[in-house]
């Protein structure tokens, strides 16, 4: 039983740490960063509501498990920190995700769902869900658009965006190709990932009016469910320029 708890408490993680804030969707291609801030659009928010406490429950397979979310964005160093804890108190993973500028951090959220607009994220696991550490890098075009990220784990890269500039086409380094499509109306990204073997995975991603998560639902091939991770907010914290 504690194994089953700890695997579904990776799924988790996996789950969080893959479609959250910070990016998401993403894995390519050699560092880099976006361009200043001078470059926000007009219509850029002024300010960020973000999810500082909420509780984030996944149901893979029947194996209910949940994590516990604090996060705190520090306008001194730029940086977002995110810890995931289990109900025990007992930590299980840091996410630090760096920003060039307070201004790339509000506008992630022009648009919802978002966009990336980060440096790098370095995440330490510990105890039940695992060890290590390890940063990724995210790359930019001129016009401030996702076009890679780097990590210990793999690449991705990214070819065509939308009008508001989030990717829409993309590769992992294995091969699996990703179409991202955006709902706006519905705040919800579905992601398709084929395999070059031709097997699909959908992920389809929810978002507040804040552009925060409140779920992620991974459904197969066939379009069963495999696993949803629902996210019960219970504090947020407010960014401005």
């Amino acid at each position: 039983m504690g194994t089953d708890r700890s695997s579904a408490r990776r799924r988790v993680l996996r789950l969080l740490l893959v479609f959250a804030a910070a990016s998401a969707i993403s894995s390519c291609g050699g560092s880099g960063s976006p361009t200043g801030p001078s470059t926000t659009t007009t219509s850029g928010p002024s300010c960020r509501t973000y999810t500082s406490a909420a509780t984030v429950t996944t149901t893979p397979l029947n194996a209910a498990a949940t994590l516990v979310v604090s996060a705190t964005f520090d306008t001194s160093t730029k940086q977002l920190t995110e810890l995931f804890k289990s109900t025990s108190g007992a930590l299980c993973t840091t996410a630090v995700i760096n920003y060039a500028s307070i201004a790339d951090f509000v506008d992630e959220v022009r648009v919802i769902p978002g966009v990336t607009l980060a440096l790098s994220n370095t995440q330490t696991n510990s105890a039940a869900c695992g060890s290590g550490s390890g940063t990724g890098t995210y790359s930019y075009d001129s016009m401030r658009r996702l076009t890679g990220f780097s990590s210990p784990g793999g690449t991705t890269t990214y070819t065509a965006w939308d009008s508001s500039g989030r990717p829409t086409t993309g590769m992992f380094s294995s091969g699996t190709t990703i179409s991202n499509v955006y709902d706006n109306t519905s705040r919800r990204l579905t992601q398709t990932q084929t395999t070059t073997a031709g097997v699909k995975t959908v992920n389809v991603q929810s978002f507040d009016a804040n552009g925060n998560q409140t779920t992620v639902v991974v459904l197969d091939a066939g379009g069963a469910t495999t696993s949803t991770a629902t996210y019960n907010i219970m504090s947020t914290a407010t960014v401005c320029k």
